[in-house]
């Protein structure tokens, strides 16, 4: 079982098993989150900032979750950041975060790293979070 150690911003995250030695980052398929965070600060949003308090609450450091690398272990642009799902553990079962973030207005479904592995998530999330559809957190009149 991993537990959250970090929550660097609402897409990225750092966990830990007892076993490991030291965390592993990880990147969120499917979501992207305005910036909170970013080395140019000019880049980071109010939105951005906000999305991260609220994940935060959401995945406070001890949180027991699950991690799916990507297909072929991919990582993201910076090389450093593991492309995975992530899964919060509850009572009732698991929860897919990037289904949760989306539909808390955390973040946007984004494809850029590759479609939800689920089908029939994608489709629901392609429809009503992605960048075409007419609202996103902090701009209603997209």
């Amino acid at each position: 079982m991993e537990k959250i150690t970090w929550n660097t911003d609402a897409d990225t995250f750092r966990t830990k098993t007892e076993e490991d030695t030291k965390s592993k980052v990880h990147r969120i398929l499917g979501i992207n989150t305005a910036e909170s965070v970013a080395v140019n600060e000019s880049r980071n949003t109010a939105e951005g900032k906000e999305a991260s308090k609220r994940a935060a609450v959401i995945l406070e450091p001890g949180t027991e979750v699950s991690t799916v690398a990507s297909d072929k272990n991919r990582t993201d642009f910076t090389g450093v950041r593991q492309l995975s799902e992530l899964y919060i553990e509850t009572a009732k079962g698991k929860v897919d975060y990037a289904v949760l973030a989306v539909g808390q207005g955390l973040s946007r479904y984004s494809t850029d790293y590759g479609k939800h592995p689920n089908p029939e998530t994608h489709d629901v999330l392609k429809e009503w979070y992605s960048d075409d559809s007419p609202y996103q957190y902090g701009n209603p009149q997209k």
